[in-house]
């Protein structure tokens, strides 16, 4: 399910260029599998790990590319390009682009990173790992914000009706969860939660969707620093769900990261309104906004139009293919 965001970006790629797909496989393995933890281990801790094919299924490109652009969630997803045999040899440029790199983790498992060093210019979703990340391979690495596509998530209607009140998505803060909950269960408010973690789905394509629907029809979102209460996440970063809620024309809640790309990215008037992580009063300052209808509308009417203007994926591409000298 984690990876159903990247999924989305490359969907838009293909569109735009017609890409043609390359993906790596083991057979029915996963994080959870004992090839899956032995493959990330071994990548973390054995210095040659990088330079070998750990069981991944052989494929090699077919064609000659102007443009190799390879995306990863994770260090560990690194190993795979092993499976792709003289893939640098067949792309005139190559752009990586990595999700998730906290900086702590760089550091002690710089040698996940070594096969980056075949690429002309690397991305992370993560900006405060990127001069780790550059001093590692030797190759230029920059921060590129998560994106949506815009188009999906923007509600056709702007005066349809949001029937949920609220909903939270990912990681939660009990305090906050149980102010809600005790609403939700006293039928006060309709509160839409995950009640499951860490599952696959059957359509990355169908889970965008259904995201995307869902917060077409909320009024309030929650949204905080990604990965807030992981203590393995060492830098303020900001995740998914702002540019899915702002997308979706939802009246953000929470507490942003403190990153200077914050005001770059979503400085606009109202595009969050600001709750401790761990505060009871959400129901309070969501009657308080409910009193002022005309200034929670404007807010909406923003944060859809500053998601097309920025945060669209096919901003996020124009971007990583300048790094390359090339254009849209």
């Amino acid at each position: 399910m984690a990876r159903c965001c990247g999924y989305e970006f490359e969907d838009t790629i293909a569109e735009i260029e017609g890409a043609a797909f390359v993906t790596a496989r083991h057979s029915a393995v996963s994080k959870f599998s004992p090839h899956g933890h032995l493959t990330d281990h071994l990548t973390r801790h054995v210095r040659a790990a990088s330079h070998f094919n750990l069981g991944l299924r052989r494929h090699h490109l077919a064609d000659e590319a102007s443009l190799f652009f390879a995306q990863f969630q994770f260090g560990k997803d690194l190993v795979s390009l092993k499976a792709l045999g003289p893939w640098r040899s067949r792309s005139t440029a190559a752009v990586a682009l990595v999700e998730e790199v906290w900086p702590g983790y760089a550091r002690k498992h710089w040698r996940q990173f070594r096969p980056l060093r075949d690429f002309d210019h690397i991305f992370l979703e993560c900006a405060a790992s990127t001069q780790i990340v550059e001093e590692i391979t030797g190759v230029p690495t920059s921060y590129v914000p998560p994106g949506v596509d815009a188009l999906r998530f923007a509600p056709t209607d702007l005066l349809a009706e949001r029937p949920i009140d609220m909903t939270w998505i990912g990681r939660r803060s009990a305090p906050t969860h149980g102010a809600l909950m005790t609403a939700a269960e006293r039928g006060e408010i309709f509160y839409y939660y995950d009640s499951i973690w860490e599952t696959s789905v059957r359509s990355a394509r169908e889970h965008r969707i259904g995201l995307a629907n869902l917060l077409k029809r909320s009024r309030y979102f929650m949204a905080n620093t990604a990965k807030f209460n992981d203590a393995r996440a060492d830098s303020e970063e900001i995740g998914f769900r702002f540019f899915e809620g702002a997308a979706a024309g939802t009246v953000m809640i929470g507490t942003p990261p403190r990153t200077p790309y914050w005001d770059e990215l979503f400085g606009w008037e109202d595009s969050i309104f600001r709750l401790p992580y761990h505060s009871e009063d959400v129901l309070d300052l969501m009657a308080e906004l409910d009193a002022q209808p005309e200034r929670i509308e404007a807010a909406r009417r923003r944060n859809i139009a500053f998601s097309m203007l920025r945060h669209d994926w096919v901003h996020r591409w124009e971007t990583i293919l300048s790094s390359v000298g090339l254009d849209l």
